[in-house]
């Protein structure tokens, strides 16, 4: 049984575990009986998971997000670029025409139930293969506002 309540399981990343989350989850693992986490996050990143054991394998997923496409542009502009409101709305409409741009990710593992720390590790590297992923997403965004400034392409009223 999984003995916890609350919708955030860490603080920043999955290796950021509260004690009481790290506590039912090591329970849980101890008693060597089915249990379910539901959908947990964390406190300051768009991330979250959801742990479930059915007596025989354990189900790990993870879900990440990137912030709203506009807050990662403005990102952009406070990092020094310098987009005019035709440059911003190409930019917009290129972002928009790229559905492959996913603005987040999921990720499913299906392993033996073993150790916390075994579960952890699983946790932290599909966290990290969803960042890359968000990472990849966030480049290509880099690369069509350059594009845009280098061409001084604007979008037509």
């Amino acid at each position: 049984m999984f003995d916890w309540t609350g919708d955030c399981a860490c603080k920043y990343g999955f290796d950021d575990m509260y004690d009481d989350f790290e506590y039912a989850l090591r329970k849980a693992i101890d008693d060597g009986d089915p249990f379910d986490t539901g959908w947990v996050g964390s406190a300051k990143e768009l991330m979250s998971f959801h742990l479930c054991y059915d007596g025989d394998r354990l189900q790990i997923e993870t879900h990440a997000e990137m912030d709203d496409v506009d807050d990662l542009i403005s990102l952009d502009c406070e990092q020094g670029y310098k987009l005019n409101e035709k440059q911003y709305k190409a930019v917009r409409r290129i972002w928009d025409q790229n559905d492959e741009w996913a603005t987040e990710t999921n990720n499913i593992r299906i392993i033996e139930l073993t150790t916390y720390e075994d579960i952890l590790g699983n946790l932290v590297e599909m966290a990290g293969e969803d960042d890359n992923v968000l990472s990849d997403v966030f480049n290509q965004l880099n690369e069509t506002i350059n594009w845009v400034l280098e061409n001084n392409y604007m979008e037509e009223e």
